[in-house]
C-alpha cells in the first residue's frame, strides 16, 4: 500500500470546497417569518444581486417592498413577473440628489400614507461611467472617481439625510431601520475610489447610528466580502462556489447577505447601532493578519 500517496490524496480532498448550495440559497432568515408584515421597505439598487434577494426575502416575510434601478428593462421584467401587489420596481438613479425629493413623493403615493419604514442602502458599483471595472489607482479620472463615489456614497449620504429629516418631523415617535450595504473592502487600504467610497460608509453608517439612534432611527450595515454577484464579475446563480482565498473556501451568495440584512433590520437588531456586520465568511480575517 502506498501510504504516502494515500495522505497526499486525502490532504488533497480535504482542501477542496465544500458547497453546500443547497443550504446557502435560502431566501429568508429562519425564524422571521412575517416579521416584517404591515412594514414598508425600500431597497435601492434591488434589480439584480443583493438587492433583489434582500427584497425577496423581505416580500417572503411580509413586506411591502419597491427596488429601485437605472435599467428600464429590468425594472419592467420585475415588474412583469411580480405575482404580488406587495413588490413594485421604480425607476430611480439615487445618484440624481436634486431629484430625490421628487422619487420620495413618488414612493409616498406607492406606499400610501405610512411612509418608508425600512431603508436598505443597497446601490452601488465598482465600475466607471463605460461600465468598465475600474482600472489601476494611476489611470482614475475625475469623471470615475466621481461616478464609483457619488453612486456609492454622496447618493446614500443624502437619502439617509432626507428620510431621516422626514421621519423625525412627521413620524417621530415610529421606530425605523436603516441598513446601509458597505464592504469588506471599506476595512482594507484602498487607493480605488471604490473601497475609498466603502470606508466612507462604514464611517457614516458609524456617524448616523450614534446621531439618528435617539430618534428611533437604527442605522446599521453589512460588509459583503466576495459574493457571487455581477459586480464581483461572475454570475448571480453561479454553481461552482469555489474561492480558496476565503476560510470558508467559496464565494458567499446574495441569499446569505440578504439574511444579514432582515436581521439588523428586524426587532431582533434593535439594540445593535451603528455597526458594520462583516457577511465575508472570514475573507477579511486573510486580510488583516495571520496563516
Amino acid at each position: 500500500m502506498d501510504w504516502k500517496n494515500t495522505v497526499r490524496k486525502t490532504l488533497d480532498y480535504m482542501k477542496k470546497p465544500i458547497i453546500r448550495t443547497e443550504y446557502v440559497r435560502t431566501s429568508a432568515y429562519p425564524g422571521l417569518e412575517g416579521m416584517f408584515e404591515g412594514r414598508n421597505v425600500l431597497v435601492t439598487g434591488g434589480t439584480r444581486g443583493i438587492g433583489l434577494a434582500a427584497a425577496k426575502a423581505f416580500h417572503a416575510c411580509g413586506a411591502f417592498v419597491i427596488v429601485t434601478g437605472r435599467s428600464a428593462e429590468k425594472l419592467r421584467e420585475i415588474n412583469e413577473s411580480a405575482a404580488s401587489e406587495r413588490f413594485y420596481a421604480m425607476e430611480w438613479d439615487v445618484a440624481d440628489i436634486p431629484g430625490q425629493e421628487k422619487k420620495m413623493e413618488e414612493l409616498d403615493g406607492v406606499f400610501g400614507g405610512g411612509g418608508c419604514d425600512i431603508l436598505v442602502n443597497n446601490a452601488g458599483t465598482n465600475r466607471n461611467e463605460h461600465g468598465e471595472t475600474a482600472g489601476s489607482w494611476d489611470g482614475v479620472s475625475e469623471t470615475e472617481w466621481d461616478h464609483i463615489v457619488n453612486t456609492n456614497l454622496k447618493a446614500m449620504y443624502f437619502l439617509i439625510q432626507k428620510f431621516a429629516k422626514k421621519w423625525m418631523e412627521t413620524f417621530p415617535d415610529k421606530e425605523r431601520h436603516i441598513v446601509n450595504v458597505a464592504s469588506s473592502s471599506g476595512f482594507e487600504p484602498a487607493v480605488l475610489p471604490y473601497g475609498i467610497s466603502k470606508w466612507g460608509v462604514v464611517a457614516l453608517t458609524e456617524g448616523f447610528g450614534r446621531k439618528l439612534a435617539p430618534y428611533g432611527i437604527t442605522v446599521n450595515g453589512v460588509a459583503p466580502g466576495p459574493t457571487s454577484t455581477f459586480m464581483a464579475s461572475k454570475m448571480d446563480d453561479a454553481e461552482d462556489l469555489s474561492y480558496q482565498a476565503i476560510p470558508r473556501r467559496c464565494y458567499g451568495v446574495p441569499e446569505e447577505i440578504a439574511n444579514a440584512i432582515l436581521f439588523l433590520a428586524s426587532d431582533y437588531g434593535k439594540n445593535i447601532v451603528g455597526e458594520v456586520v462583516r457577511a465575508d465568511g472570514g475573507f477579511s480575517l486573510t486580510v488583516t493578519g495571520g496563516q
